[in-house]
């Protein structure tokens, strides 16, 4: 099924010539601050993605501005590091510099997020929810996992001796396969043992 798409909220234009990517923005400063500071320093901007519709806040960020000076002085300014609200980790990357299919590829492999195949618009707020309740259930299989006994046998390749050991893992669920954790160096070979099967027992009947 396609991915539907939230039409009738405000959303990045992919097709803007005036879209610069910024990544390390302090966590302290949102979108909305941003967007206000940058107007009043920069000139007007449009648009700030943050990247929050996706449940994928972070300190990366795309500026839409409204001209290409505005674009111009802000690449100059960084530059100089003369914003005075963006540290000097703060990189950037403006679409007329780069071209529009290696700016997005960057936005992609930084976020996770195909805004270009998106056309900028966030995902519906169904989708949303499915999000978020498969987050809500992988997060409770954690929390709720019961401890289940499961035998290692540890191989020594140097010394060709085995030694069998317990261990719990609390990460597994009734439902779930149990996985060795990652124990000892790469010298060691590990295996997980089924427990033995138990064989039937025999009922007797008796007569009178």
């Amino acid at each position: 099924m396609a991915a539907e798409f939230n039409h009738n909220i405000p959303s990045l234009n992919v097709k803007s010539d005036f879209l610069v990517y910024v990544w390390n923005v302090p966590l302290s400063l949102n979108g909305r601050e941003l967007k206000k500071r940058l107007s009043q320093l920069i000139g007007l901007v449009r648009f700030i993605e943050t990247f929050e519709a996706w449940i994928k806040r972070s300190n990366n960020m795309i500026i839409e501005f409204c001209s290409m000076e505005s674009v111009r002085r802000f690449a100059v300014m960084m530059s100089e590091g003369s914003v005075p609200f963006l540290s000097r980790k703060t990189g950037f990357h403006d679409l007329a510099t780069f071209g529009r299919q290696q700016f997005f590829e960057l936005v992609y492999r930084d976020t996770g997020v195909d805004i270009l195949r998106t056309n900028g618009m966030p995902p519906s707020e169904w989708q949303l929810q499915i999000q978020r309740r498969k987050n809500a259930r992988t997060n409770s299989n954690i929390n709720d996992g019961v401890a289940i006994p499961t035998v290692i046998l540890r191989v020594d390749l140097t010394s060709q001796q085995t030694q069998e050991r317990i261990v719990y893992d609390r990460t597994a669920t009734n439902s779930s396969a149990v996985a060795p954790s990652a124990h000892g160096t790469s010298d060691d070979l590990l295996a997980v043992l089924a427990p033995p099967p138990q064989p039937p027992q025999e009922v007797k009947e008796e007569i009178d």
